[in-house]
C-alpha cells in the first residue's frame, strides 16, 4: 500500500508538469479529429463529426445514415469529453473564434497528460514488484517521464499515450497474477487489454508478448528469488478470465462497425490519402522502415529516447532475473517493429519523432531498470556505468525540451523538408538544428520584451488578451504542484534499499 501512494505522488506531480508545459490545443488533422469526437459527445451526445467536413479534413467515412465518422478508436475522446466541457464552460460569452476552438483543445490535452501520467506511475510499482527497490524503480519512472517522448506526448491529442497506459496496465497486473497467483488480476488485466483496443486497435501487435505472460505459471516469490511453482490447475478458466475484456471490446467495436457501415470490419478509414497511396497497408520496404525507425534523423527510437540505448544490456541482466518477463518485453517490442516498419505510414504521418514507437519505450522501462540496479566491479567499469547513465539522461531531457517548447509542425510543415508530394516521408529529415535555432529566436525575443511564440499555452493566452495574473496564477499552481508531488515522491522512494542483481 505504501508504494501505492508513492505512486499517486509521482503521478499527481507529473500530471502537473505536463499540463504546466501543455500546447495551445490541437496541431494537425489527427489531434483535430480526436477534439471534433470529444467535441460531438459534448455538444450533441454522439461520435460523428461534421466539423472535420466544414474544416476541410475529410478523414473519415460516411456511415449508412450519412454522418460522417472519423476511424480514431472512441475511449480517448469519451475520456477527454468532461474536461473539453469543462474549457467550454470557462469561455466568455464574446470569446472569438480561435478561442472557442483552442481553448477547450487544450483542457482535452490535460486527459493525454493524465494518461502519461498515470503510465509512469503504473511503471514504478511494475518496477517495484521485481524486487528492484523503490529508489530504482522511482529513478526509471522518473526518466521515463523526462527524458522520453513521454514527455512530449503528454500534450498532443495523440491515442499512444493511452495505448501504452493500456499495455503497461495490463502487464503490470499480469505480474501481479504471476507473483500472487490472484485470478482477479487477470480479469483486470484483460480489461485493460479491452480499453486499449478501444484507445488504438494497434494493440493487437502487443498480444503475442502480452499473452506469453499471461500464460505463464504463477509464481510465488518476486525477484530474483526462486519461484514455488504454482501449477496452472484451472489453465482454462484462468484464460477465460483474461480473454473476457479482450472478447467484449472486439465484439462491441464490430457491432459499432456493423450499426454504422453495415460491416463489422469496415473502420471507417479512407480509400487512400491526398496522394492516392492507401491508408490501410504494408507497402513500405521492411528495410526502409527499420532503418527509419532505428537510425533515421527525423524518427529514430534512440535519438528521440536516448535512455533506450540502456535496455540494451538491461535486457540481459532481466534476462537473470525473469526471463519470462523479459521474453514479453522482446516480444512485443520485436512483433511492432517488423510489422510498423513495413505500415504505408510507418513514420505516424506529421508528428514529433516515431510515434509509434511510444508504448515501445514504456515496456523497454524494466529492463533500464536492470540496468540502473547493476554496479559493476571495479573502477573503470563503474566510472563507464555512471557516465552512461548521465549521458543518456542529459541527451534524453534536451531532446525532449526541444519537442515541448518548439512546435513539431514550425519547421516540419514549412520547411518542405518532412513530406515529398504531400504524404511521402522523406527518410533524410532532420529537425534537430532547426528545433535547437528556433528555441533560441523565441527566449531571444523575451530578451527583447515580445511575447515568444513557444508551443506553450501561456504564451499563445497571452497573445490572445487573457489576463496575465489569471495565466500566472494558474501556472504557479501547477508548479508548486509539481514541486511537492515530485519530492514528496522522491523522499518515499528513497526510504527504502536498494536490492542489486546477482553478478
Amino acid at each position: 500500500m505504501k508504494s501505492h501512494k508513492t505512486a499517486l505522488f509521482l503521478t499527481i506531480g507529473l500530471w502537473c508538469l505536463y499540463t504546466l508545459t501543455l500546447g495551445k490545443g490541437p496541431r494537425n488533422g489527427d489531434e483535430m479529429v480526436l477534439f471534433f469526437m470529444a467535441e460531438s459527445i459534448v455538444e450533441r451526445h454522439s461520435l460523428d463529426i461534421p466539423q472535420a467536413l466544414e474544416a476541410g479534413y475529410p478523414y473519415g467515412k460516411r456511415a449508412r445514415d450519412r454522418r460522417f465518422y472519423a476511424p480514431t478508436e472512441a475511449l480517448p475522446a469519451v475520456v477527454s469529453a468532461p474536461l473539453v466541457a469543462a474549457g467550454k464552460g470557462l469561455l466568455p460569452k464574446n470569446a472569438s473564434r480561435v478561442m472557442t476552438f483552442y481553448v477547450p483543445g487544450t483542457f482535452a490535452e490535460a486527459a493525454t497528460a493524465a494518461a502519461m501520467a498515470l503510465t509512469a506511475g503504473l511503471l514504478f510499482l511494475m518496477i517495484d514488484s521485481l524486487g528492484l527497490g523503490t529508489r530504482v524503480a522511482g529513478s526509471a519512472s522518473l526518466l521515463f517521464a523526462v527524458a522520453t517522448m513521454a514527455w512530449p506526448y503528454s500534450r498532443y491529442l495523440y491515442r499512444e499515450p493511452y495505448l501504452s497506459l493500456a499495455i503497461v496496465a495490463a502487464l503490470a497486473l499480469l505480474l501481479r497474477w504471476r507473483q500472487r497467483a490472484d485470478p482477479r488480476a487477470l480479469f483486470w488485466a484483460g480489461l485493460a487489454v479491452g480499453a486499449g483496443i478501444w484507445c488504438k486497435r494497434e494493440i493487437a501487435l502487443a498480444l503475442p508478448g502480452i499473452a506469453i505472460l499471461a500464460l505463464a505459471p504463477a509464481r510465488a516469490g518476486a525477484g530474483h528469488e526462486p519461484a514455488v511453482g504454482i501449477p496452472w490447475k484451472s489453465s482454462a478458466r484462468a484464460l477465460g478470465r483474461f480473454l473476457l475484456g479482450p472478447a467484449l471490446a472486439v465484439g462491441l467495436l464490430l457491432a459499432w462497425n456493423l450499426s454504422r457501415f453495415g460491416d463489422p470490419f469496415t473502420l471507417g478509414y479512407p480509400d487512400a490519402d491526398e496522394t492516392g497511396k492507401a491508408l490501410v497497408g504494408f507497402g513500405t520496404p521492411l528495410w526502409v522502415g527499420l532503418y527509419g525507425f532505428l537510425l533515421s534523423p527525423g524518427k529514430s527510437v534512440f535519438l528521440f529516447n536516448p535512455p533506450l540505448l540502456l535496455a540494451i544490456p538491461g535486457l540481459a541482466l532481466l534476462w537473470r532475473r525473469d526471463r519470462v518477463l523479459a521474453t514479453t518485453l522482446s516480444a512485443i517490442v520485436a512483433v511492432n517493429l517488423l510489422v510498423l516498419s513495413t505500415w504505408n505510414h510507418w513514420e505516424g504521418a506529421w508528428c514529433w519523432g516515431p510515434r509509434h514507437a511510444l508504448p515501445w519505450v514504456a515496456v523497454a522501462m524494466p529492463a533500464i531498470a536492470c540496468f540502473l540496479v547493476h554496479r559493476p566491479r571495479g573502477a573503470v567499469a563503474r566510472v563507464v556505468w555512471r557516465g552512461a547513465i548521465v549521458i543518456v539522461t542529459g541527451l534524453g531531457c534536451g531532446a525532449q525540451v526541444l519537442g515541448v517548447f518548439v512546435s513539431y509542425m514550425t519547421y516540419a510543415r514549412h520547411s518542405g523538408a518532412y513530406y515529398k508530394d504531400i504524404a511521402t516521408y522523406q527518410i533524410t529529415f532532420n529537425p534537430w538544428r532547426a528545433h535547437w535555432e528556433q528555441l533560441l529566436f523565441h527566449l531571444d525575443s523575451i530578451r527583447m520584451g515580445r511575447i515568444p511564440d513557444l508551443d506553450l499555452w501561456q504564451c499563445f493566452f497571452l497573445a490572445e488578451g487573457v489576463s496575465p495574473l489569471l495565466i500566472v496564477g494558474a501556472s504557479a499552481a501547477l508548479g508548486a504542484g509539481s514541486i511537492v508531488g515530485l519530492l514528496v515522491f522522491w523522499r518515499r522512494a528513497s526510504r527504502e534499499s536498494v536490492d542489486q542483481i546477482p553478478q
